[in-house]
């Protein structure tokens, strides 16, 4: 698996019209296969990196409220209570913003579900 990162962390975005919301994406893929290896802060980084673009993401704009809900259960696992429940609501009010996407509910029963699940302090 750490080839297969290797190499998506050296892919060149697509020829596309939306080159910046491919590598919006890439990153959080990358970043949720970086925490599922166990290095949550090389996670945190990606995340924080992909989502200081997020006003410039122009199509794809459900990938962020996926990127701050990984981003909150990160925080959540490192017991960063306040910080993870900051994105887990900015993640849940972004959805409601966005129009109808693939896979809503289940991102939408995530965040109830983790938010039940984290310490208010």
């Amino acid at each position: 698996i750490e080839a297969c990162l290797e190499d998506i962390a050296n892919i060149v975005p697509y020829h596309t019209q939306h080159p910046l919301d491919d590598w919006f994406l890439c990153n959080l893929l990358l970043a949720v296969l970086t925490a599922e290896l166990g290095d949550h802060e090389h996670a945190l980084s990606l995340l924080r990196t992909a989502l200081q673009s997020e006003d410039n993401i122009q199509v794809d704009h459900f990938y962020i409220p996926y990127a701050h809900f990984e981003l909150g259960v990160l925080y959540a696992r490192k017991g960063e209570n306040i910080q993870a429940r900051a994105h887990l609501r900015y993640a849940k009010e972004f959805s409601n913003k966005v129009k109808s996407y693939s896979l809503e509910n289940r991102l939408l029963f995530r965040i109830h579900s983790t938010l039940s699940e984290v310490p208010e302090h």
